[in-house]
């Protein structure tokens, strides 16, 4: 068993953020790395706190054969580009902000995650860089979920698949993007495409009266028959976190992961979650 897992961390009016990545069933049988990666930010901006939420997928095929760099540059792309955010913006005035995350974001956080791409490969790749540079950026394709929790609202972004999902406590759960459209069969989108700045979506909602925020790399939706058993399982963590709270539910999720991938997927599975009790 392979498994990375941090902490809960708590802010007072913002709840309870986890985090976990197990390598999958495949990976090891292949003897493969495990090509997810995940981060976990809080801060505050003028006083006002936040938590950020990235986690990413390598795509893991011959010809992105660096994705599991990719993956980790991605995450820390997120976090870096959102800590920019606060500290050009700040969160006294929560509509320039949202405004700024909407038009803003997709262009930035691409370019970002790119010239970390470009720092990375010139020093592992230094015989290579003559080479087609969109070549070279291909070699590191991942996707990428992002989330910003603040005071009234939750921002979010995200590029090619995997899950977001809002288990309001009242038990309505909202799924924030549709499936990639246009794509055939394991297709998916790219952080490493020359448009990912058009292909990234973006998407603010209210934190209403609380719930259980998810983002989940597709090894573990497609661990489930369908999305009504993985929307289930997505209840299943709500209710147990209520019941027993995050530390004891947090210890007990990179067995649960690794079961699912060894039973189910067979792939890298990563999960981030922030828990928002009900004021």
């Amino acid at each position: 068993m392979d498994f990375q897992n941090e902490l809960p961390i708590y802010e007072a009016s913002l709840g309870h953020a986890f985090g976990c990545s197990v390598k999958g069933s495949s990976h090891e049988l292949n003897q493969l790395p495990c090509q997810d990666a995940y981060s976990i930010w809080t801060g505050a901006s003028s006083g006002n706190p936040y938590i950020i939420l990235a986690v990413a997928d390598g795509h893991g095929d011959k010809k992105h054969d660096l994705s599991q760099y990719g993956s980790f540059l991605a995450v820390k792309a997120a976090i870096d580009e959102m800590l920019s955010f606060c500290a050009t913006f700040g969160l006294d005035d929560p509509a320039v902000f949202k405004k700024a995350f909407k038009s803003d974001f997709p262009r930035r956080l691409c370019r970002k995650w790119r010239g970390l791409v470009k720092e990375d490969a010139a020093e592992r790749l230094k015989e290579e860089m003559d080479s087609d540079e969109q070549k070279i950026v291909s070699r590191y394709g991942t996707t990428l979920l992002v989330a910003f929790i603040m005071a009234d609202s939750i921002l979010m972004a995200q590029i090619g698949d995997g899950d977001i999902l809002f288990v309001r406590n009242d038990s309505w759960i909202e799924s924030i993007f549709d499936e990639d459209s246009g794509l055939i069969g394991s297709e998916t989108y790219s952080l490493s495409s020359p448009d990912a700045h058009k292909l990234l979506q973006t998407a603010i909602i209210d934190r209403g009266d609380g719930g259980l925020l998810i983002l989940a790399t597709d090894g573990l939706s497609n661990a489930f028959a369908d999305q009504n058993q993985f929307h289930v399982f997505s209840h299943s963590l709500l209710d147990r976190i209520k019941e027993y709270g995050m530390q004891a539910v947090s210890s007990s999720v990179p067995a649960w992961l690794n079961k699912y991938s060894h039973e189910g997927s067979g792939d890298d599975i990563t999960l981030a979650l922030n828990y928002i009790k009900q004021p």
